[in-house]
């Protein structure tokens, strides 16, 4: 995916229908890239239970599908000259759909623009703009306005930045497990416990997933070797 191309759905047309299914493996190494994505794949396979080829493969589906946009460094602004951060609030004049698609696509060539988002309500569009000081920012603004008409444009200096977060929680998506390919396991023994801890939001969370587990709860077996009695129903531990 081209770097700045919007992930969302309604950019490309596809619904939820043709999305990837991404089990629990899966986000285990979306967590650790989304941390540190320099580790090798030998590591995060180590840190997810997988040997190197299985944990390169799911790495490969994630990007080819998608999930994963791009890896990149995250600079610090300040320290590469660009302490002005400006987040502008855009009421259009006209909102005919020529004049809309040409205002978008003037916005996404200026490169101090990281942000543009469409919204509902009173505002129609939000840009989040850095430049190197107030005169640059007033030359953008500049040329913002010339677009086209605009009925309002608010500009609101930011004085701190308080949280500036890029990875996802992916702690608050209902999480699948796919049934375990003997191929991928990193040991000799496929039916293995994993336990380890995820950390998601500075909180520690205990990740135990039984593969050993013969049937789902509530099925019996069926049949036991004589003289071991009746058949008792499997309880989930």
């Amino acid at each position: 995916m081209p770097v700045g191309t919007p992930c969302r759905a309604a950019e490309s047309g596809a619904g939820r229908a043709g999305a990837l299914e991404v089990d629990l493996v899966d986000r285990k190494i979306l967590r650790i890239l989304q941390q540190d994505a320099t580790l090798t794949v030998s590591e995060i396979g180590r840190a997810v239970g997988l040997s190197s080829t299985p944990c390169w493969k799911r790495i490969q589906k994630l990007e080819a599908s998608g999930v994963i946009r791009k890896r990149v460094a995250l600079l610090c602004a300040d320290k590469v000259g660009l302490g002005v951060a400006v987040l502008v609030n855009i009421q259009t004049g006209d909102h005919s759909q020529a004049a809309i698609d040409a205002f978008i696509t003037s916005i996404r060539a200026m490169p101090e623009v990281l942000g543009f988002h469409r919204l509902a309500g009173d505002v129609d569009f939000s840009l989040r703009v850095v430049t190197a000081d107030i005169r640059q920012y007033e030359a953008f603004h500049r040329r913002l306005t010339g677009l086209m008409p605009l009925r309002r444009v608010s500009s609101y200096v930011e004085l701190q930045e308080l949280k500036s977060e890029t990875a996802l929680p992916l702690g608050f998506v209902a999480e699948t497990e796919e049934p375990e390919d003997p191929r991928e396991a990193s040991g000799p023994t496929p039916n293995r416990r994993l336990g380890g801890r995820s950390e998601i939001g500075g909180a520690a969370r205990e990740v135990c997933v039984n593969r050993a587990t013969p049937m789902d709860a509530g099925q019996f077996p069926k049949a036991l070797p004589r003289g071991t009695g009746a058949a008792k129903p499997y309880v989930e531990p």
